[in-house]
């Protein structure tokens, strides 16, 4: 019988990078791994699934790996990911040949696969790589550090790999953060929140790339805020990154920078109740304040040419725009993307600050119902104020009531669900007056970005100054708001008391 080997717990925890290939004899020469000796390994993984796909589904991943001589099959279990770092529950067992037995596995594991034909299973996509591995000890842990340099085989077609996986062996997870900050210094790598069980099954065709959105935690009222802060914190951050591989490859699907900048709003705004818990501001707020400028822009583009850009021309009519300043508004476009890109890109630092507190909550005695009530009802009082003689308000303060209502509608996101159905008809009519407010801010954005093509290129002041005509048209369209803050305004805030 093959030798079951078993880890106590069955955890896998590490950091995952994605590098691109020609940065990994930087990778080698590191300082922290120029001195130790490596282990090299061929590596050849098939992953197994049912043709109706029964193991991607329950989120389980099956493979079968021949190391050497030996054959290894490995089940891992759903992924937790924050940033860069992933934990997952894992079995091992050795076995034969490149043909899974399930029977090896234990019976926490094997219930995992309850109801599932072995016989069902066939190989879906394999994995072929060269690991070069170095055995760090630091900060009172024991760390592999593993490079991975091949691909990603499924139906004919290949994927490349070329990812650093930083795995904790013993000692405090703290380590990880601190050898990956290291390692990022001095080479440019990027988090990657998708396992190669996942890039094979987007070859395979058995997945297709989509946004990430991650939901807000399940807060409990008796739960610590420092601990609901973290957990907080934590989906806010599993959104950014969830989303970033996404954006890079595939920046025309306008989703995923809207989901990016959510994601930093969010996590600011969560820095932003850090204070009220006795916690100093985190240093890291510098780099998403850097991060949502680029950001920004892109956004603001997008929406112009996606969304407000065939609205105005509907109303402008004939002539159309000329070419000339149509090309114009795309090119800048692209070049706010491409800034975006490259922000992003230098963003892994950023995330790795974030994440490394994740692990220590603040200490503090208050509970997460007491501290939603004084976060809210400061943040609510600040919304009444600036919602006052609506009607009233110029652009300008419509805006710092936008803004308002996004720092509301962020913080209330974390409480909401402590509420039931009191929670969501409150953050629903939220939800209606940011997106009227939005879409109104949208217009003036987008004449603000043809007066500076005007101011830029005279020989399309003309065509911008008639296309800022029809964006002035839509504004009066898309003005309003009064009736939903009305509505919103006479709602009983959720977390008081009914």
């Amino acid at each position: 019988m093959p030798q079951t080997i078993y880890r106590d717990p069955p955890m896998e925890t590490e950091i995952k990078l994605a590098l691109d290939a020609a940065h990994a004899s930087r990778l080698r020469r590191h300082p922290l791994l120029r001195g130790l000796e490596p282990t090299r390994r061929r590596l050849l993984s098939h992953y197994l699934d049912t043709p109706d796909l029964d193991l991607m589904q329950r989120r389980l991943a099956l493979r079968v790996r021949r190391v050497g001589r030996v054959w290894v099959q490995t089940l891992k279990a759903e992924t937790q990911v924050a940033g860069a770092l992933s934990t997952r529950p894992e079995w091992e067992a050795r076995v034969f040949g490149p043909a899974p037995i399930l029977a090896l596995l234990p019976e926490e594991a094997r219930d995992l696969l309850g109801g599932i034909d072995p016989l069902r299973l066939g190989i879906l996509f394999s994995t072929d790589f060269r690991r070069t591995a170095w055995t760090v000890s630091r900060a009172g842990a024991g760390m592999e550090v593993a490079l991975d340099e091949g691909q990603v085989l499924a139906a004919g077609a290949s994927r490349p790999i070329c990812e650093v996986e930083i795995e904790l062996r013993t000692g405090p997870v703290e380590a990880l953060h601190e050898l990956a900050l290291l390692l990022v210094e001095a080479v440019p790598m990027l988090p990657e929140p998708r396992s190669k069980a996942v890039r094979g099954y987007l070859l395979a065709g058995a997945m297709q790339p989509a946004p990430v959105k991650v939901p807000p935690p399940n807060v409990q009222p008796d739960e610590y805020a420092g601990e609901v802060l973290c957990a907080s914190l934590g989906a806010a951050l599993s959104q950014f990154t969830g989303n970033l591989p996404g954006y890079l490859e595939q920046p025309e699907e306008l989703e995923y920078l809207h989901l990016l900048r959510v994601a930093v709003r969010r996590l600011r705004s969560l820095a932003g109740l850090a204070t009220s818990l006795g916690v100093p501001s985190p240093g890291w707020q510098s780099g998403l304040r850097a991060l949502m400028a680029t950001l920004n822009p892109a956004r603001d583009w997008d929406v112009f040419l996606a969304d407000l850009l065939p609205a105005a021309l509907s109303l402008l009519g004939d002539p159309p725009p000329a070419a000339a300043l149509l090309a114009e508004l795309h090119d800048r476009s692209r070049q706010a993307r491409q800034t975006a890109q490259a922000a992003l890109a230098g963003a892994t630092r950023t995330v790795l600050e974030i994440e490394a507190g994740l692990s220590t909550p603040p200490g503090t005695g208050v509970d997460a119902g007491a501290w939603a009530g004084q976060i809210l009802d400061r943040r609510w009082r600040a919304m009444r104020k600036g919602a006052a003689g609506f009607d009233r308000l110029d652009a300008a303060g419509r805006h710092r009531l936008r803004l308002t209502a996004k720092k509301l509608r962020y913080a209330a996101d974390v409480f909401a669900p402590m509420a039931g159905r009191r929670g969501q008809i409150f953050m629903t009519a939220l939800s209606g007056v940011q997106d009227r407010l939005g879409t109104a801010n949208d217009v003036v954005v987008a004449r603000h970005l043809l007066a500076a093509v005007a101011g830029s290129r005279p020989d399309l002041a003309f065509e911008a100054g008639r296309l800022a005509g029809a964006m002035a048209a839509l504004a009066g369209r898309r003005h309003g708001g009064a009736e939903r803050v009305g509505r919103l305004l006479k709602l009983k805030p959720f977390w008081r008391s009914p």
